[in-house]
Parts: C-alpha cells; sequence; structure tokens
C-alpha cells in the first residue's frame, strides 16, 4: 500500500453503492487511485481517520486519503475489506476452534498494539473487525476509540452483547473493556452467538474457554489486564 496522503475532495459520484450505514456515518464502496476502496462519511470521519493513523498497524485498518465530500461532509478513503466477522458469523454460524483460535490471535495482536500506545478501541464486536482476502483480521471503526484509561462518566456505545459492564454502566474505561469485547467475540466465534445469561459454554478447547471466561469477568480486576496479555495467553493455547 502507498503512504496515505490528504485530499481535499472525495467526490460522491464515484460511490459505487452503500457498504455500511449508521446512524451518524455512511460507508461507501468507491476505487481511488485505481484500487477497491471505502469513503467513510461522516461528522467524525475526520477525527477517526485521526485516531487510525495513531494507531498505524498490520492489524489496524489503514488510511489511504482524509478529506471531504463536495458537499463538506468530512470523509476519510480506506481499502475494501473481503469481509466482516460479523459476516462470517452468519454465514458459517461458527467457526472451527482452530479458525477462532486464528482470529482472535490477530485481534489480541491488535489490541496489544492499542494498549502498548495508550489506546483503547472502545468499540469492539464483529463487524469492527474485518476480514482481508487472506482472512487476516483488521480492526476498523475508531468512531469511539481513545486514550486507554479515562476517568469520570463516559457514555455508553456499542452493540450491548459485547460492552463490559462498566461500559454499559457508563463508568470509567480501561483497555480491560477491550479485553471484555474480546472475550465476547472468541464466545461468539465457537458457539455462534455472543455470550448470554445462563447459557451453557460453547464447545472449544478447555484452555482457551478458560481465557474467554476470564475475559467475562463481570469485575475488571477478574480479566486479563491488556492486550499484550492476551496475546500471552493465547500463544500458550497454540
Amino acid at each position: 500500500m502507498t503512504p496515505a496522503e490528504d485530499i481535499n475532495v472525495i467526490d460522491p459520484d464515484g460511490f459505487i453503492g452503500v457498504v455500511r450505514r449508521g446512524p451518524r456515518h455512511a460507508v461507501y464502496r468507491t476505487c481511488w487511485q485505481g484500487r477497491d476502496a471505502v469513503a467513510k462519511v461522516g461528522p467524525r470521519a475526520e477525527a477517526e481517520a485521526a485516531l487510525l493513523r495513531r494507531a498505524a498497524h498490520p492489524r489496524v485498518l489503514p488510511v489511504w486519503a482524509i478529506g471531504a465530500t463536495r458537499a463538506g461532509a468530512p470523509a476519510f478513503v480506506a481499502p475494501l475489506a473481503a469481509s466482516d466477522l460479523d459476516a462470517a458469523l452468519s454465514a458459517s454460524g461458527r467457526f472451527t476452534p482452530a479458525r477462532a483460535i486464528a482470529v482472535l490471535q490477530d485481534i489480541a495482536a491488535g489490541l496489544a498494539h492499542l494498549h502498548r500506545i495508550g489506546m483503547r478501541h472502545g468499540d469492539l464486536a464483529p463487524a469492527n473487525c474485518l476480514l482481508t482476502e487472506g482472512g487476516r483480521v483488521i480492526l476498523a471503526d475508531f468512531e469511539h476509540a481513545g486514550d486507554a484509561t479515562t476517568t469520570g462518566s463516559t457514555v455508553p456505545a456499542g452493540i450491548f452483547a459485547y460492552m463490559a459492564p462498566e461500559v454499559r454502566d457508563g463508568l470509567p474505561l480501561a483497555p480491560t473493556a477491550d479485553v471484555y469485547g474480546f472475550g465476547a467475540i472468541g464466545w461468539a466465534l465457537l458457539g455462534g452467538a455472543p455470550p448470554a445469561p445462563f447459557a451453557p459454554p460453547p464447545p472449544g478447547p478447555a484452555a482457551l474457554l478458560r481465557l474467554l471466561e476470564d475475559c467475562l469477568s463481570p469485575n475488571t480486576s477478574g480479566r486479563p489486564v491488556d492486550g499484550a496479555e492476551l496475546t500471552r495467553r493465547m500463544t500458550e493455547i497454540v
């Protein structure tokens, strides 16, 4: 990929179709310098692009350009993904343990990098874990990303089933909030659905299930502290 470059105008006439639409943004399929791409348009697009650039890493979505539509709406351009974990789960129902482990290794590596540089993803869920043509995971949707540790009250954001209890309650946050999301994703990969009260554990290797259960602890003190610990424990499972 070529280095990202800033632009003044992203022409909406070049948009091919809508990939995803949220309450405050839309993601369009487009073409950028001869390459398949997406353009995310919305009021927080420029700020999100800045966070993505700050978090530059092989397991984080790269930003190719930052600009605006002709109507003046902030936008940025990034590579078009082959799919995402949400679509892959819908298609397959659940992942084999081997495939789930490979996916979770990539997510853990991305989180380890974010936490190491003092960032938190803030909205970890299957739809925000993109898949490349080769099946590798790229973390995306940094609209709610920010400093790894917050003080004071926070505004709940994300998909409820993947939110840590402290996120739902609007409490101060730490990397352990992302760790909870990691556990919920792993649970969904193995069982086909995110964790729910009184649901039995999904099928999978005992060591992996222990890690996921630790990640899903309602108390932050019971979870792995950050992505680095997730990476270490995933290595032990393999």
